[in-house]
């Protein structure tokens, strides 16, 4: 799931917000027919998957309340133990940045700060 749409009211607090799923809508097609490409292109992983839900803010009940809510995915769902793997899973640790950070200041390469801190996690 990714965030998609939210709105605001008058003082700028949010009462509506939607998640869709990863691969919800197409890649615009300006930039799938780029001709003036460097790079490769990356990919296609958008497939139309309709799966989202939205939620409003319910200032009575001062409750978040999901008002729609589409499960059906239009593709195969990743296996439970590829769960790492997907972008809301990928995270770096405060510790693991700051310890990077000062690896970095005294000159350490990238690769062997990343064999340290594989060799740390026990990978």
């Amino acid at each position: 799931m990714r965030k998609d749409r939210l709105c605001r009211d008058t003082h700028g607090l949010i009462t509506i917000r939607r998640w869709v799923c990863s691969k919800e809508g197409y890649r615009s097609k300006k930039h799938v027919h780029r001709t003036d490409r460097v790079r490769e292109p990356r990919g296609q992983t958008r497939q139309g998957c309709r799966a989202s839900m939205k939620i409003n803010f319910d200032r009575e009940k001062m409750l978040w309340v999901v008002t729609e809510f589409v499960n059906e995915h239009s593709h195969k769902l990743s296996p439970g133990n590829h769960s790492q793997f997907l972008c809301c899973h990928r995270n770096v640790k405060d510790c693991d940045i700051a310890q990077v950070q000062s690896l970095r200041s005294v000159g350490i390469k990238t690769s062997q700060m990343m064999d340290h801190l594989l060799d740390q996690s026990g990978s």
